[in-house]
């Protein structure tokens, strides 16, 4: 969408990393409050400011707060969004006001442009998605519930309206129960992100009460062997294994000497604390012979820990003074 676009140009925004839309809410110079809400996604006040619902997942919040910010971007009045069900939003709503529609579109369109998308597939090592699965690894690298992911891909021509409606059909519950490595999320509210070498120094937005699932390659036979350096306690490594990287090798027994010298994959599940601070924290893993100081490898991410939000930050406030 045309506006969409214009607004990435106009707020100088990088397309090619997860959209702020937080940020560019304030940088239009609006207000952005989050409050609980009983019966209300959001509203926006025309020329003033956005209201998000606190009590929803932060993905839904991003979506609810592209869908207000269209309105200001249309020029629209000021609109409450009721707290409809997002399939019958992006569904069932034939008699939805076309200044919904537009919003609605332009949500799509502003948190999941075609240049992020691509460049997020790259990182996962996809040219397009082929299995629920991916669909959702894909929402996470873009904020996005994995509803309004699966729904927008058909519009990107890299997903078939077959091949949508079978996504759709998928529980993310599932998904994630499927990703964990048996150590799912204490609240299946929350993600599970998939990581590999391919991430090797990215920025990776998680929540509070988020799992990672880290895999990196290894051959233990070699005397190396990779080490957490995690030192803070509110990230934490709950789950260390290791899994062939070879699955279609039989480990019987007449197999084991070829399995002795090929690559594991070295899983870490690392844990977000529900207490954790709300800050960046750079997670290092090393590769060293564990006896000595030799370091041949490492892999770090830098994680943007984030926590609810409420009420409107001092600097809005400041402004609003």
């Amino acid at each position: 969408m045309l506006r969409a676009a214009h607004a990435h140009r106009d707020l100088e925004i990088d397309v090619t990393s997860r959209i702020d839309v937080f940020r560019a809410i304030e940088d239009a110079e609006l207000i952005l409050a989050f409050e609980p809400m009983p019966n209300l996604s959001g509203a926006y006040y025309r020329n003033a400011g956005v209201l998000i619902n606190a009590n929803h997942p932060l993905a839904r919040q991003r979506y609810t707060a592209a869908h207000e910010f269209g309105h200001h971007l249309f020029k629209h009045g000021t609109s409450v969004d009721p707290m409809t069900d997002p399939l019958a939003r992006w569904g069932g709503q034939t008699h939805w006001p076309d200044h919904e529609k537009q919003a609605e579109a332009f949500a799509a369109w502003f948190l999941m442009p075609k240049k992020l998308v691509n460049a997020s597939l790259d990182q996962l090592g996809l040219k397009r998605p082929g299995s629920a699965q991916d669909v959702y690894s894909l929402a996470l690298r873009l904020g996005t519930s994995y509803e309004a992911t699966a729904r927008h891909l058909p519009n990107l021509k890299l997903g078939s309206q077959t091949q949508r409606d079978g996504w759709l059909k998928a529980k993310p519950r599932e998904l994630k129960l499927a990703l964990a490595e048996g150590a799912p999320p204490k609240d299946m509210r929350n993600d599970v992100w998939r990581i590999d070498e391919r991430d090797n120094g990215a920025v990776v937005a998680v929540r509070i009460g988020d799992r990672l699932v880290i895999e990196l390659r290894d051959v233990p036979s070699s005397g190396y062997q990779w080490l957490s350096g995690i030192s803070r306690s509110d990230v934490r490594v709950v789950a260390d294994s290791f899994k062939d990287a070879l699955p279609q090798l039989d480990l019987l027994e007449e197999a084991a000497d070829e399995v002795d010298g090929a690559d594991l994959v070295h899983i870490f599940v690392v844990e977000i604390d529900h207490d954790a601070e709300a800050n960046r924290e750079p997670v290092k893993f090393r590769r060293v012979r564990p006896w000595t100081a030799d370091v041949v490898d490492t892999f770090e991410l830098d994680l943007d820990i984030q926590r609810p939000r409420i009420g409107i930050s001092e600097e809005m406030l400041r402004i609003a003074a």
